[in-house]
């Protein structure tokens, strides 16, 4: 039997996000350092392309980043982007409930 060859049209939308729980699987200072490398390069793209955005939903390893790891110049682009809208903090808490 033949199937459906209707041609649609969709729209994906992919939404970049991290959603990172502390303490769940791996030692905070393991995972810190993974996320050091996920913060930094997220920073670095979105700073290349103006189209692009990034979510974060939990800010415990976000703050690690930022207090510990990033420059002043990588801070204050993190201030631009935040107030471009091209980076977003969505609820503010250091995990996020699992409700």
């Amino acid at each position: 039997m033949p199937r459906n060859t209707t041609n649609k049209t969709y729209t994906v939308h992919i939404i970049t996000h991290s959603h990172l729980d502390a303490g769940w699987l791996q030692i905070l200072d393991e995972c810190q350092e993974q996320v050091n490398v996920i913060f930094s390069s997220v920073v670095k793209s979105l700073s290349l392309d103006s189209s692009r955005t990034y979510t974060i939903g939990d800010l415990y390893f976000f703050e690690t980043w930022y207090t510990n790891n990033a420059t002043q110049e990588i801070k204050d682009l993190v201030k631009s982007l935040l107030s471009s809208g091209q980076l977003e903090i969505l609820h503010g808490g250091s995990v996020s409930p699992d409700e």
